[in-house]
């Protein structure tokens, strides 16, 4: 629940943060660290450098969407696979050669995975709801394929 809410925390920052929203996107990545060579490259200067708002808008909204789904315990495996995509994002963006900071975002990515793969939402989430009503394995893909004994 608490990484639920530090998503939709992240989602809320970015989009009030006008400075984000408004070509400071560059800017405040590099403030974090350096990119990874090949990210850089391939994904920043490519597209970023043009479309700075849409990538800002489309993380934040990403991130508000996946927190609220990991609170809410709704298809937590496919919100936990989409958190990971995020996070791996913005290791990809801001962590090249800092050991703590990819050791961090490596562990963000393992509590994910564990988490969508352990079923989280089917204790206190609508998971368990969803799966007495719907096929489990659609509920739980695609970390999961059954619910647990």
């Amino acid at each position: 629940m608490l990484i639920g809410a530090g998503f939709i925390t992240l989602g809320v920052r970015i989009l009030r943060d006008s400075t984000l929203l408004y070509g400071g996107l560059l800017r405040t990545l590099e403030r974090f660290g350096p990119p990874f060579p090949f990210y850089l490259d391939r994904v920043i200067y490519p597209y970023m450098e043009f479309h700075q708002e849409g990538f800002a808008i489309v993380a934040a909204i990403g991130a508000i969407l996946v927190g609220v789904q990991l609170l809410a315990g709704f298809l937590v495996s496919l919100g936990a696979l989409g958190a990971c995509l995020l996070v791996l994002n913005f290791a990809l963006a801001t962590a090249y050669g800092d050991v703590a900071a990819l050791a961090t975002y490596t562990g963000l990515v393992a509590a994910l995975i564990l988490m969508g793969c352990t079923g989280a939402g089917l204790t206190w989430g609508l998971d368990a709801w969803l799966a007495a009503r719907l096929n489990p394995a659609i509920v739980l893909f695609p970390l999961r394929r059954r619910l647990p004994d």
